[in-house]
């Protein structure tokens, strides 16, 4: 199995990146922890007693809850950790009619890295080839491994060198 680590949040950063133009150290440092996979790790090293699954269950409320009525004491965390970021996602919601059309986008944006790439190049070159997706990862026989893993790197990898 092979998988995007922190996937949604990467995808807000790839989508923040593009809209960005001036990035500031706030910003550079969410970029930074979402292309090393860090994010989490981060939230929960500035957060006592935090687990992984809080870190986790945090980033969703943040990117994915309505802001403005629901889940204050996450929004106050990411918003003091990555207030950039924070205004990003609210600024996004705003302009939309629905709060949750962030979360659509997002989830598109991980669909197509995933099946216009990283599946694309896999079946042209292993047609024979069974796998199954679950969101942001693929799963797929060990004897492809290295062969599937490599694909799935180089793809990855043009992907984070906007950042």
């Amino acid at each position: 199995e092979v998988d995007i680590k922190n996937s949604q949040p990467l995808f807000f950063a790839v989508l923040m990146k593009e809209d960005i133009l001036d990035v500031n150290g706030d910003t550079q440092k969410y970029f930074d922890l979402v292309k090393s996979g860090l994010l989490y790790d981060d939230i929960i090293a500035h957060n006592s007693g935090m687990t992984r699954n809080d870190a986790k269950d945090l980033i969703y409320k943040v990117l994915f809850g309505n802001n403005e009525r629901t889940h204050k004491k996450e929004n106050k965390i990411f918003k003091d950790l990555y207030p950039t970021a924070f205004e990003y996602i609210c600024d996004y919601k705003d302009i939309r009619d629905n709060y949750r059309e962030l979360s659509h986008d997002l989830q598109r944006m991980e669909s197509k890295f995933i099946f216009n790439n990283v599946i694309k190049e896999i079946f042209e070159l292993y047609p024979e080839v069974i796998l199954f997706t679950v969101h942001d990862s693929i799963i797929f026989p060990k004897s492809y491994q290295d062969k599937i893993e490599s694909i799935f790197n180089k793809h990855f990898q043009n992907l984070i060198k906007i950042f």
